[in-house]
């Protein structure tokens, strides 16, 4: 035969192991709540970068062929300048970084040019909006000399 009181331990005994605490509840939901805010700050980081990566792919083949236009620019001869790639303008402008110097060839004979190396700084735009600004170096010629004579 069992004692009354006996009997009480035993059923308080199962009743706590039946289920959970409001503590181990509470425990629970803020480590979740913990680590869907780190999910969710992480999706958005990715979410940023793709935005990011997709926007710079896009100006890719517009930038290059920008360059290939300016490459066949001659800086010292056209200063500025503005022309269309595609749907976008581009505007750009040469300043003589390195002073015009004369030319010599490889076997050290004055040669019929000056060169000086220019930086452009071109912008590409579509309507208002901005697509970037970049600058590049190149080199810029001019004849100073005819067959000889110096002009």
């Amino acid at each position: 035969m069992t004692t009354p009181g006996v009997y009480k331990g035993r059923q308080r005994a199962a009743s706590r192991r039946a289920g959970f605490s409001l503590l181990e509840t509470v425990v629970a939901m803020t480590i979740f709540a913990a680590a869907g805010t780190a999910l969710f700050a992480y999706f958005n980081t990715s979410l940023i970068t793709l935005a990011r990566v997709e926007s710079t792919a896009a100006q890719v083949p517009v930038v290059r062929a920008a360059y290939a236009v300016l490459s066949a620019v001659n800086p010292a001869e056209q200063q500025t300048g503005e022309f269309a790639v595609g749907e976008h303008q581009v505007t750009w402008t040469a300043t003589l970084v390195e002073p015009m110097r004369s030319g010599v060839s490889v076997s050290g004979i004055p040669a019929f040019y000056q060169l000086g190396l220019y930086e452009i700084a071109f912008r590409i735009h579509k309507g208002e909006h901005t697509l970037g600004t970049w600058r590049v170096r190149q080199v810029g010629h001019r004849n100073w000399r005819r067959q000889g004579i110096a002009r």
